[in-house]
């Protein structure tokens, strides 16, 4: 008879799990490490410093926009194609926001890229127009150079003139 020359079951049953535990140990490792070199989203561009006001008048600047997200939108008021549906959805995107209680999170910025034309109080009534809670949502306005360094060196939008 020959005699069977394996170790016994529960030195194999834990040799198996040695062998396992040291095998995961050994995956973590390798993902944290490959987690840890992954570098940061590159960066496209940088908003500069800026002054311009928003639908009230009030003074809005690049520290405005420290400390939470904004989504931002360019538009104009006398705009009839894209301009409202744009707002619509920054509308629609506001009621979700506060739906889901993140309105102190996360603000939302229109941007008119017509300076010339959109007064503060014409972007109020614009506001209006939209349903616009201005608590969580600004409409911005400055001089037209300020507006177009926001614009074209902040957010690389280019405006044309039609």
């Amino acid at each position: 008879m020959v005699q069977d020359a394996s170790l016994p079951k529960s030195i194999r049953i834990g040799l198996a799990l040695s062998i396992s535990l040291v095998l995961l140990s050994a995956s973590c490792l390798l993902v944290l490490r490959a987690a840890a070199r992954q570098t940061a989203l590159p960066v496209f561009g940088q908003v500069p410093d800026f002054n311009l006001v928003d639908q009230e008048g009030r003074p809005f600047t690049d520290e405005d926009l420290a400390g939470r997200v904004h989504v931002i939108g360019f538009i104009y008021t006398t705009c009839t194609d894209i301009c409202p549906a744009i707002t619509a959805q920054m509308r629609t995107l506001q009621t979700e926001l506060a739906r889901a209680g993140l309105t102190d999170q996360v603000h939302l910025v229109s941007l008119t890229v017509d300076p010339e034309h959109d007064t503060p109080e014409r972007l109020a009534a614009y506001a209006r127009m939209f349903g616009a809670d201005t608590t969580s949502w600004h409409f911005l306005t400055g001089r037209p150079h300020h507006v177009r360094a926001v614009v074209e060196k902040g957010f690389l939008v280019g405006i044309e003139r039609v």
